[in-house]
């Protein structure tokens, strides 16, 4: 039952995701709108257009810097959707919003949100993850060795040292007849 419960969270995740990207979108075609219309000497209709018109040039809603630059860096990432987001697109925003930040922050905080399984990388973008989603990587079953195959490790492992010592054993008296040879032969 939990996996239908996390497989419909996961769904409607998705569904989020994807009604965020349309919503981002439309607002785009809107400022368009607005634009045109502007320039055709036609006022906008909308209040939802006139305020596209004054957001900034992305195609989506970038969140305010309210956490720290990691969290923000995640935040665009959900904010862009199915989209996904290059470190320079992320670097953009900070630009654009002249949110000062060290030469490889971005980056850095991309590979920690990564390690964490909050993003996932595809032909150099990164996407955010719902909470209920994994990569599919670590989604694999966890491989175990049977009982019999970890006594037949055992056993190999107690001869390989067993076999080593008794090199080392005939090694060392080896050495010790020379010694004593030399010891006999000297007096």
């Amino acid at each position: 039952m939990s996996q239908l419960l996390k497989s419909l969270e996961h769904r409607i995740q998705e569904l989020k995701t994807t009604i965020d990207g349309q919503t981002a979108e439309l607002a785009a075609y809107e400022k368009v709108l607005a634009v045109e219309q502007a320039k055709g000497g036609v006022l906008p209709e909308t209040k939802q257009a006139s305020a596209v018109a004054e957001s900034e040039p992305t195609a989506f809603v970038v969140p305010e810097l309210t956490g720290s630059k990691t969290d923000f860096i995640s935040a665009i990432l959900r904010a862009r959707g199915t989209s996904g987001a290059t470190p320079k697109e992320i670097d953009e925003i900070f630009s654009s919003r002249k949110i000062a930040r060290s030469k490889n922050l971005i980056y850095n905080a991309l590979s920690f949100l990564v390690k964490q399984k909050k993003l996932t990388r595809k032909d150099g973008k990164y996407f955010a993850l719902s909470a209920g989603a994994a990569p599919a990587s670590s989604a694999r079953k966890k491989r175990k060795i049977s009982p019999e195959g970890l006594r037949n490790i055992i056993e190999a492992t107690k001869r390989r040292w067993a076999a080593k010592r008794a090199t080392q054993e005939a090694q060392m008296a080896a050495a010790s007849k020379k010694t004593h040879r030399r010891k006999k032969a000297a007096r």
